[in-house]
């Protein structure tokens, strides 16, 4: 693993060495195979139950955006003494790798529970950027993907859908939309016309 949790109050661990990743990596994870340091910043909530399985909520730290408000993303901070800096991770990511195993690249773990500060490993599902994207409910993905007719009511399907590299689009509308600016420009279209005749072509 390419980050060190640091000591672990109880544990020897200076780095998660992948032999403590294959005991660790059973079908039932369980807190209290957690370092002492995390464990400690993880509080299982009673009211959040999914599949029979409680939230564990993160008491750590969180990440902020850009104007300073903070994501519901827990954070992982520790002190790396091979660099001599801080880093940090995502908190349900850290706890995922320490009682599943590494996630595989070019996927990324998906709350099923729909809770992002929830850090329980049964709540999490590692999927593609796409597959996580459409299964956010809130998300611009996930609704556009939903939609079987634009909102003209034509639909979204057969001869009419045009998918391109920004999405899908409807063909009616597209050409209705063509017809108003060619009736708004005449000009620009009559020159772009004459551009694309053969006998403009010299």
């Amino acid at each position: 693993m390419p980050w060190d949790l640091g000591p672990g109050n109880g544990t020897s661990h200076p780095l998660v060495s992948p032999v403590r990743l294959i005991f660790l990596g059973m079908k039932t994870p369980r807190l209290s195979r957690l370092p002492t340091n995390i464990r400690n910043k993880i509080r299982i909530d009673p009211e959040y139950v999914y599949a029979r399985s409680r939230c564990w909520r993160w008491c750590g730290g969180f990440y902020s955006d850009d104007r300073g408000k903070k994501e519901p993303y827990g954070r992982f901070s520790w002190w790396d003494r091979r660099t001599r800096r801080s880093r940090s991770r995502a908190a349900h990511r850290v706890v995922y790798e320490l009682l599943v195993g590494p996630i595989p690249a070019g996927l990324e773990p998906d709350h099923l529970c729909r809770r992002r500060w929830c850090v329980n490993p049964r709540h999490l599902e590692p999927v593609t950027r796409r597959v996580n994207l459409l299964r956010g409910p809130t998300t611009w993905a996930a609704k556009n993907a939903s939609k079987t007719h634009c909102l003209r009511g034509h639909p979204l399907a057969g001869k009419n859908l045009v998918v391109t590299r920004t999405g899908r689009m409807c063909k009616a509308c597209w050409k209705m939309k063509r017809a108003e600016w060619q009736s708004k420009h005449p000009r620009y279209w009559e020159a772009w016309n004459k551009k694309k005749s053969p006998d403009s072509v010299t």
